[in-house]
């Protein structure tokens, strides 16, 4: 009896590995389970990583099935050059965090860190590791496995949640439980695999859904990407900073406005982010402000970068308004006439293309798509909605996150609660 989800509705899901035999099982009263992972890599989650987790929860829901959600500290240690096993874990933690700010049923959601959960699911990642050899591995995730023997063996770390087996505590040790896994379209190599090792392990064949990419703001066949940066860092001189700066920042040190010709020629604007003075690097305008007051009258070399354009979910609505109407590409035409006259192309107009994956409203959606299509509608209108929108998204899920502590996150790393036993 529950409506759709909007990524269904409209075909971002839209490909599957045994769904069908899944829910009939359901039906006839076989029960499953949700898997689902992250992967740390930045701070927060980007809206094209909350998307799919926002759909997860939705199933979740509906089904009301338990959830388990795989923080891969240990593939991020192996794959990304640079970054200790210390920031992969921390990095997890406060994933972990937004995650759980997505509403997920604390007593039937189980969060695990994989370096802190290996003792107990490595029986199951030493069977699944035996049956694939490393052509398969390799067939998958192609020549950089070479790098380490850690990323050869990833693939059996990241099958194993497919299996109940791997959660004892929560499944006993019945092997009828099935399990279904929302992911992108790219993690399918992954799981093709897993599945084809389920029969020789004696276990069901994980059931599949796939989603398109939430593409980034900059164009279609694009995207959205947790590191990606939209320009490089640039020196600019600031003479009297203390007294009279010429340009105007909020917060979270974006730059909202700049009046002076100097550092206008310098190449200062609206929607750049100052992220050192001196050299000393700033992330608010608290210890900007403590740097100007050390050079009181003095020139002060700032270090400025555009916004990436990529979407956080703890962008400020200055960050987001500023990458929506800067890097969001347009379908519409180049003058007012000529898209009254023949309108936009919704196909490859970004802010029309989110506000597809992310307004509920299917009436107000078409209605938009409609006047915008026929161009009764123009392009600067439909980016402020879209940055309307995206706002509202991003302010809901920091008021959610707000109240997740860290006692919080430890209640659903917790594999011991009493509320997961009854799964068994």
């Amino acid at each position: 009896g529950r409506r759709a989800h909007l990524l269904l509705r409209r075909g971002m899901f839209y490909t599957h590995r045994d769904l069908d035999k899944l829910l009939d099982d359901y039906e006839r009263g076989t029960p499953f389970y949700l898997y689902t992972g992250r992967g740390p890599s930045t701070e927060s989650l980007h809206v094209g990583h909350l998307v799919p987790f926002l759909f997860t929860k939705y199933l979740q829901d509906a089904f009301d099935v338990p959830l388990v959600v795989q923080l891969t500290d240990d593939e991020k240690f192996y794959f990304k050059d640079g970054m200790t096993l210390e920031e992969c874990r921390r990095m997890s933690f406060e994933n972990a965090k937004d995650i759980i700010a997505c509403g997920f049923n604390p007593d039937k959601t189980f969060i695990f860190r994989d370096t802190d959960y290996m003792g107990t699911m490595y029986p199951v990642v030493a069977k699944a590791a035996k049956l694939i050899s490393y052509n398969q591995c390799h067939g998958v995730l192609g020549d950089h496995i070479n790098a380490n023997i850690g990323r050869v063996m990833y693939s059996s770390i990241q099958a194993a949640p497919a299996f109940p087996g791997t959660f004892p505590k929560m499944f006993g040790s019945r092997k009828d439980i099935r399990c279904l896994i929302p992911q992108g379209i790219d993690q399918d190599p992954f799981f093709r695999l897993c599945r084809a090792i389920a029969p020789r392990m004696g276990e069901t064949k994980p059931a599949c859904i796939h989603s398109k990419f939430l593409p980034s703001l900059q164009g279609p066949g694009s995207k959205m990407s947790s590191s990606g940066s939209a320009g490089a860092e640039f020196e600019v001189s600031v003479e009297q900073a203390a007294r009279a700066p010429g340009f105007r920042f909020d917060e979270d040190l974006l730059v909202l406005e700049v009046k002076d010709k100097s550092l206008k020629k310098q190449r200062l604007a609206a929607g750049l982010r100052i992220r050192a003075a001196n050299g000393c690097r700033v992330s608010t305008a608290a210890e900007y402000q403590r740097i100007l007051e050390e050079h009181r009258g003095a020139s002060v070399s700032l270090t400025v970068a555009p916004l990436p354009a990529t979407v956080f979910m703890n962008d400020s609505a200055n960050a987001i308004k500023h990458k929506v109407q800067r890097y969001g590409f347009s379908g519409g035409q180049d003058t007012k006439e000529l898209q009254q006259k023949h309108g936009a192309n919704l196909h490859v107009d970004m802010p029309y293309q989110f506000l597809r994956h992310i307004m509920d409203d299917d009436a107000r959606l078409d209605q938009i798509g409609s006047d915008y299509a026929a161009g009764r509608m123009m392009t600067g209108e439909v980016k402020q909605i879209c940055i309307d929108e995206l706002t509202a998204l991003v302010e809901g899920h920091k008021e959610r996150l707000a109240k997740v502590t860290d006692e919080v996150v430890a209640h659903f790393m917790n594999p011991d609660r009493d509320s997961l036993r009854r799964f068994g």
